[in-house]
């Protein structure tokens, strides 16, 4: 009996143990006929070391369950309940300790025993990880690329703060990013920048996104992944000009005007109209995709015979395929009309200060000079209406007005007064050549004489406030005969000349002839000669003007004169030189002269001084003095 006991004893334990095993086996597989079912993704809790939010973890039970964590640190909504589908909030105290720790929850079955385990891993202490838009994006929502249109880039930028090492990917070609720098509290700072052409090349004007992926990398860490979404939210294409229409103007050198495109695409001219020739001024088209830049382009009137009628075309813009786009400019050849005159100033030398200047003396025609002729060219919707008209100028560039003053000295006053100025009154005309030429818009030739300085100029009616020793200035005005018939014309009623005007003359002046003030004798003026009794011989060397020329007169006085800025300021009592010295003026080469001054000697039996003057005799100098000196000679 004691043998078939101990038989049945052992049968029984080993059909237990076979029991065991076989639960063993099926216990924490979670396989489809296990008593818990739940999904790969709820199987592995990944977090950070701190700040974490509650996670839920959803589960089928056949029967009832239980939940136990493995550590305090893992808090569970509820730890057992009924069959059916389940939900369990999991919550995850911060981790204290400056290393990763590991944890499970285990879900049990009550009736079969079978069980399923969650593995929690968590992350070290104080471990971080935000992504944060530069704009104030929220964290991890993703930003948008920013347009810059004047430094043409397209750009994002984010901080990253992380105590984890990790590594960047983007998912599009059109995308790159740069590490910019690193800021006050830590984070890094990076730049996104999209390739213009690559983005158009993957979705023209269209929005597109891109991710960028950021990899944990550190062993020792948590392995995760975070990504970041980077946005180009798309543009709506334009192109547009300031003026519409384009009006050709006349800007005193051509029919021209400068328009400003401003696009946000890339564009070419298309047609362009047949009377007028288009470029880009000053540089070539730099428009791009998605910037708006601004690109200026002058439309010039091309025709070398202009048109008295109005003209219009249109100007098309095509895009960088070639085709078409919706924008057109129109533009406007106004026509020059009927009273169209303008001078070419093609013959007048203007230079930098836009002045023509007139030598003072044409050819010497032996005694007397000829007239400076300058042939020039005007263009005139009618050759046979146009006025010439020379008006003078105070100064350089001085305003032009109907009147002028003169000083009268017979009454010894100013005298304001108005003259016609047509075809002038001593100081020039225009006279037609033997031969013209003819356009749409009539190109005439014509000669400008301009009276040489000198002779009576000095004298009314010649007189204009001119001398010959003065540069004189004046306009030269080429006009409607028919619209401004007369000199007066040209005025308003205040003597103003016309508003539209302005700017539709010529600024000339004529040199002249050499004045008073360019003589220079340093060594002689306002010096004291000192004279030995027997006589003495002194010479000077001078420049600027030769004393020996007949215009200038060069008179001597001595004895009782003033001289004050440069003048004498009476009319001399006596003239010449007197009894004390005599006098030679050299020959003058190449701007240079002598004066010979020779002292006789004193038979007066007493020192003596005497004062000398030279000065330009003739009336219109008014006594100008070229130098002055004194004697003092020792007694014999």
């Amino acid at each position: 009996m004691k043998t078939t006991f101990n038989y049945f004893r052992y049968l029984l334990l080993f059909v237990a143990v076979c029991t065991f095993v076989s639960c063993s086996d099926d216990d924490n597989n979670g396989t489809s006929d296990s008593a818990i079912e739940i999904a790969e993704e709820f199987k592995t809790i990944n977090c950070t070391g701190s700040d974490n939010d509650s996670q839920s973890i959803t589960f089928t039970a056949k029967n009832d369950w239980t939940a136990l964590p493995s550590h305090s640190w893992i808090d569970l909504s509820k730890r057992s309940g009924s069959a059916g589908e389940q939900t369990i909030i999991v919550t995850i105290d911060d981790n204290t300790e400056f290393k990763t720790r590991i944890g499970t929850i285990t879900i049990k079955d009550k009736v079969s025993g079978k069980t399923v385990d969650i593995t929690i891993t968590q992350g070290e202490k104080g471990s971080v990880f935000n992504i944060t838009s530069v704009k104030g994006d929220s964290k991890n929502e993703g930003g948008t690329l920013i347009i810059n249109s004047e430094d043409l880039v397209i750009t994002d930028t984010i901080n990253v703060a992380s105590n984890y090492e990790y590594t960047m990917n983007v998912d599009a070609d059109w995308l790159t990013f740069e590490k910019a720098d690193r800021n006050a509290d830590g984070s890094v700072r990076y730049i996104f920048h999209a390739d213009p052409e690559k983005l158009y090349a993957a979705a023209g004007y269209k929005e597109k996104t891109a991710t960028v992926s950021f990899d944990y990398q550190a062993a020792t860490r948590v392995p995760a992944k975070k990504e970041y979404q980077v946005k180009f939210a798309g543009i709506t294409p334009s192109i547009v000009s300031e003026e519409s229409p384009a009006i050709l103007e006349d800007n005193g050198e051509a029919y021209k005007t400068t328009i400003h495109v401003v696009s946000n695409m890339l564009w070419k001219l298309g047609t362009t109209p047949s009377f007028t020739e288009v470029a880009y001024a000053g540089d070539e088209n730099k428009s791009k995709h998605y910037f708006e830049t601004n690109t200026a382009i002058t439309l010039t009137y091309n025709k070398a015979a202009l048109q008295i009628e109005a003209e219009d075309g249109t100007l098309t813009f095509v895009d960088a395929a070639g085709k078409a786009l919706d924008y057109t400019l129109k533009v406007t050849y106004p026509g020059v009309g009927n009273d169209y005159v303008y001078i070419d100033d093609t013959a007048f030398e203007l230079g930098d200060n836009r002045m023509h200047t007139f030598d003072a003396q044409g050819a010497d025609l032996g005694g007397y000079y000829d007239d400076i002729a300058l042939n020039f060219q005007v263009k005139a919707a009618d050759k046979n209406n146009i006025a010439f008209y020379i008006v003078r100028q105070n100064f350089a560039g001085a305003p032009i007005y109907s009147t002028f003053s003169y000083w009268d000295e017979w009454e010894n006053e100013n005298v304001e007064m108005s003259t016609d100025m047509t075809g002038y009154q001593g100081w020039g005309f225009v006279e037609d050549p033997d031969v013209n030429t003819r356009t749409a818009v009539e190109t005439v030739s014509k000669t400008l004489f301009i009276k040489s300085r000198g002779g009576s100029e000095s004298w009314y009616p010649g007189n204009t406030a001119s001398t010959p020793d003065n540069e004189r200035y004046f306009a030269f005005f080429a006009v409607s005969s028919a619209k401004y018939p007369s000199f007066g014309d040209l005025f308003d009623e205040e003597g103003n000349l016309k508003a539209e005007l302005e700017g539709k003359f010529i600024n000339c002046s004529q040199k002249a002839t050499g004045g008073v003030k360019d003589f220079e004798c340093p060594d002689l003026t306002g010096e004291v000669l000192q004279a030995a009794a027997a006589g003495q011989t002194f010479t000077f060397s001078y420049s600027g003007l030769d004393l020996n020329a007949e215009k200038w007169g060069a008179s001597w006085t001595h004895g009782d004169f003033e001289v004050e800025d440069g003048t004498l300021t009476k009319d001399p009592e006596n003239w010449g030189v007197g009894d004390m010295i005599s006098y030679d003026f050299g020959e003058f080469v190449n701007g240079a002269g002598t004066i010979t001054i020779e002292v006789k000697p004193n038979t007066t039996g007493k020192a003596r001084t005497e004062k000398f003057a030279i000065f330009a005799g003739m009336s219109e100098f008014n006594n100008a003095v070229f130098t002055y000196f004194t004697i003092e000679q020792a007694a014999e």
